[in-house]
């Protein structure tokens, strides 16, 4: 799991975070003398999809910052991977999938208090291809060439779904033809089960081109790598929703961190790292 640290946040996420909280009715434990001491110490584990590292991680730091005493604690996965941990009886508050489809199956197996789920942000996909470019892939047309090395996601995996939905459009294009996805499908060299691990192998020149989200590559990364667009007719949504796990004991701060994800300040973040809105 990885741990948030609290930084310097704009004061306007801090002032959305405490109405939020008071909003949820949290209030701080009272001294002997009746005072108050400060608000409760509480842990908030949140279950999200990899490709959501980067700004959640910003957004749990805006949440600490704005109610000392409250620990953010991320497990970034696969989307289909925390979904299965929490059919298993994983402990989490919160749960953020990259694909609809995750959080309705979460929803179906009683997992999720469902009037919380709301879709909060978007993405579209990208080839993501090493900054030197030793396959020369200059458009999506070129990863059927029979010299790329190509990593998807598994077939499970919402990016690797996604990514075969956007092939098999390719079928019936008059311009790609059915052979292309035939092809593109033969190059594949690798299907990674997350998001980072596909992109940490684009980063590392481990293979010619990904097929992934625009947003993956970290920005610590992102002047080693280029990213290739996928023709808008081809290209698809994925949606991304939040909600609070049915057996969270901490459903009030758990819906406090949903609703900033869904919040003008929480968009705000999720814009910056590459996401659209809802």
């Amino acid at each position: 799991m990885n741990h948030t640290t609290t930084r310097g946040l704009p004061a306007a996420v801090a002032a959305v975070l405490v109405g939020l909280l008071l909003v949820a009715g949290c209030t701080s434990p009272e001294s002997a003398d009746g005072t108050r001491t400060g608000p409760p110490p509480a842990d908030l584990t949140v279950y999200a999809a990899a490709s959501l590292t980067d700004a959640f991680t910003e957004l749990g730091e805006a949440f600490e910052a704005a109610n000392p005493g409250v620990t953010v604690t991320f497990d970034f996965d696969g989307s289909q991977v925390l979904r299965t941990q929490l059919e298993q009886g994983a402990a989490a508050d919160v749960f953020a999938p990259a694909s609809t489809k995750q959080m309705d199956l979460a929803k179906v197996g009683g997992l999720m208090r469902n009037d919380s789920v709301k879709v909060f942000a978007t993405n579209r996909l990208a080839v993501l291809v090493p900054k030197a470019n030793p396959a020369g892939i200059a458009s999506f047309g070129d990863l059927a060439d029979s010299n790329v090395r190509l990593a998807v996601g598994a077939k499970d995996v919402p990016i690797g779904d996604y990514a075969r939905r956007v092939l098999d459009t390719t079928v019936t294009t008059a311009s790609y033809g059915p052979d292309f996805r035939v092809k593109v499908l033969g190059n594949v060299v690798s299907e990674e089960t997350s998001v980072n691990a596909l992109a940490t192998r684009v980063v590392l020149g481990e293979v010619d081109a990904g097929i992934g989200y625009a947003s993956d590559v970290p920005v610590a990364q992102r002047e080693r790598v280029l990213t290739v667009e996928v023709p808008p007719e081809l290209n698809v949504v994925a949606e991304y929703s939040i909600g609070v796990l049915a057996r969270s004991d901490r459903s009030e701060i758990a819906q406090a961190f949903s609703e900033l994800a869904r919040s003008p300040e929480g968009r705000a973040v999720l814009e910056r790292h590459g996401f659209g809105p809802a």
